[in-house]
């Protein structure tokens, strides 16, 4: 599919559940639950990685704007592995932020901050029980971009410029002022179309 997106022409993708074989099944549960909640609060994401999953009770619409480049010889919804130095400090392939700070990849804080410490090991036992290590590097592997609640936009923003201090891995593309209104057309598409449609 191609949007337009601040007259620049974007490839993108939309999945969900978690790619492309739950696409309508998935879609058509969210639609029911949207309209049995008679519509709710509508979640939008930037980038945000892969780490646990949402309670479809607590919204009615989630979207998430992911930054993807795709490689050549993998499916559009999947990432390179593994990354290469050079590609991630030009941000080639896309949000590497997003690719890498998956589940299991937390950074423990220091002994020396006992309470964040302690927290941080109360909230993995509570979120994250299933993440340990082996599970984290077998995640890495899979490339997954795509969570399996939600709608995903694969956006193509384009090359990044600058260093990495500047594009983040390729994870500071979301808030650039050139692409507010694309985001906020997509928006608008996905979780309002529809009920402008019904109102008029």
């Amino acid at each position: 599919m191609v949007l337009r997106g601040n007259g620049r022409l974007l490839p993108l993708a939309a999945f969900s559940c978690g790619g492309p074989p739950g696409v309508e099944p998935c879609r058509a549960i969210a639609a029911r639950r949207a309209a049995d909640r008679g519509g709710g609060v509508g979640l939008v994401t930037f980038g945000t990685p892969i780490r646990y999953g949402w309670d479809s009770d607590g919204y009615a619409r989630l979207l998430h704007f992911v930054h993807h480049r795709p490689a050549e010889g993998l499916p559009a919804y999947r990432a390179p592995f593994p990354p290469q130095l050079d590609r991630v400090l030009h941000a080639a392939d896309g949000d590497y932020v997003q690719q890498l700070g998956i589940a299991g990849t937390n950074v423990c804080p220091s002994l020396l901050s006992w309470r964040a410490w302690l927290a941080d090991r109360r909230l993995h036992r509570l979120l994250q029980t299933e993440s340990a290590g082996a599970k984290s590097l077998e995640r890495f592997q899979a490339g997954a971009i795509v969570p399996q609640e939600g709608t995903t936009l694969l956006v193509d923003y384009g090359p990044q410029h600058g260093s990495i201090a500047h594009h983040h891995a390729g994870h500071a593309v979301y808030t650039q002022k050139k692409w507010m209104l694309f985001h906020t057309e997509e928006i608008v598409r996905h979780f309002y179309a529809g009920r402008a449609s019904q109102v008029a």
